[in-house]
């Protein structure tokens, strides 16, 4: 079983990372919008039946003992509460079933791979996400120093990202904060350059370069693992992502000020809840600070209304258009606040699986001396700071890693032992 749960790992690594390239290259040589408004759907809807069919194969030849009852108990309340919004929503269907795949499917990876993982032969696994973020790196250092023509002329980019988005149309990468940042513009009066690398997508690359330094920062030592953290944060510094910079302060309260992760995990949310209710009437609204706010108003929304307005009917993605990405408004640029504001506090599911994830993994630190299981714990925490923060840490893309090396390292055979 062991060997062939390492074919669907290195699998799903490939085709998840890969895909944006993929569906880029694809583009031009057909010129399709199938490639960027199906091709997705499509990738995604077939992982989620793969891995729905091996939870499903889980849940029928093995046995859930009280290790990890509790986790099953409220997942499964999760999807019964989602699909109570589903059918109640008066979303259309398409928006029901994109907000449904895009909120259920990292977790759906995630217990797949903890009923199938029986072994602890993590060493391989490690070697292959090493190797895969070196690639990474590469080809994000390689297009970073290249001439903007590379993606503008030759990959042609801007009509890519044109027909995913709406409004103004973009003709080179420098138009757009996808390409170019502007936040150090009030220092240097110009923009600075963005890595996108294979995933062509800043947000998704900074997110998964702050989970990859936060795993190899506190798991075993191995050759040059500091050369290749520097590494990391040195493309993670050129993707210039706030989340990024954001986890490696979280990194570093952890390591040197002794941090505990379960106080800044319980008072992250109420915390940034309070500063979105702060800044909700400011003129501070734009911007960094949407995503504050969508924290705040997704809480509000689902305590007013217990079962939210609906699947498919908020955050950032809803079929009511005065719902959409402005100011945070109704949830949106926040997961945490696409969440709740869709299906109400049945959506704090999530915040406590999340949490129960994070104090195991800690707990079999502390008693097996393994800190692989420290990297996975804070790997855990700083997604629920990406969690809190953007509503891209609802994607597949980026976030995938938390959940397979979860999944992976907290499989039966690691739970059913009494470490």
């Amino acid at each position: 079983m062991q060997s062939q749960v390492k074919v669907i790992f290195y699998f799903l690594v490939f085709v998840v990372i890969l895909q944006p390239l993929i569906g880029l290259l694809l583009f031009n040589l057909s010129d399709q919008q199938f490639f960027i408004n199906y091709f997705p759907v499509i990738k995604d809807l077939l992982i989620f039946s793969i891995f729905s069919l091996m939870m499903l194969y889980t849940l029928i030849v093995s046995k859930i003992n009280k290790e990890h009852l509790k986790l099953y108990s409220l997942f499964f309340l999760f999807i019964l509460i989602m699909t109570i919004s589903f059918f109640l929503s008066e979303s259309n269907l398409y928006f029901k079933l994109y907000n449904l795949r895009r909120i259920l499917i990292l977790y759906i990876i995630f217990f797949s791979f903890h009923g199938l993982f029986f072994g602890y032969g993590f060493t391989s696994i490690k070697n292959f996400i090493i190797g895969i973020s070196l690639f990474i790196c590469l080809f994000g250092l390689i297009e970073y120093f290249l001439p903007d023509y590379f993606w503008d002329e030759w990959l042609s980019l801007p009509k890519y990202w044109n027909n995913d988005t709406q409004g103004l149309e973009i003709e080179s990468i420098k138009q757009t904060g996808r390409g170019y940042t502007s936040d150090l513009y009030f220092l240097y009066k110009k923009k600075f350059r963005r890595m996108l690398s294979v995933f062509l997508e800043p947000s998704t690359l900074g997110s998964f370069f702050s989970y990859i330094f936060a795993f190899f920062y506190f798991s075993n030592k191995f050759n040059y693992k500091k050369i290749f953290l520097i590494l990391i944060l040195l493309c993670g510094m050129m993707v210039f992502s706030k989340i990024f910079i954001l986890s490696i302060l979280l990194i570093i309260a952890i390591d040197y000020f002794r941090m505990n992760l379960k106080l800044i995990f319980l008072g992250m949310t109420p915390l940034l809840i309070f500063l979105g209710y702060t800044v909700t009437n400011s003129t501070f609204i734009h911007g960094s600070f949407s995503h504050i706010v969508g924290v705040y108003t997704g809480f509000e929304i689902a305590m007013n209304k217990l079962f939210g307005m609906g699947l498919g009917m908020a955050g950032n993605r809803p079929m009511n258009p005065s719902t959409n990405i402005v100011n945070g408004e109704n949830g949106a640029e926040s997961g945490f606040g696409n969440v709740v504001a869709q299906i109400g506090v049945g959506g704090l599911i999530i915040s406590i699986i999340l949490y129960l994830l994070m104090v195991r993994s800690y707990k079999i630190y502390k008693l097996s001396g393994n800190s692989d299981y420290l990297g996975i714990s804070a790997m855990i925490l700083v997604y629920y700071l990406n969690y809190n923060l953007s509503a891209s840490s609802l994607a597949l893309s980026g976030n995938f890693i938390v959940f397979i090396l979860a999944g992976v390292y907290l499989n039966r055979g690691v739970l059913m032992k009494k470490i």
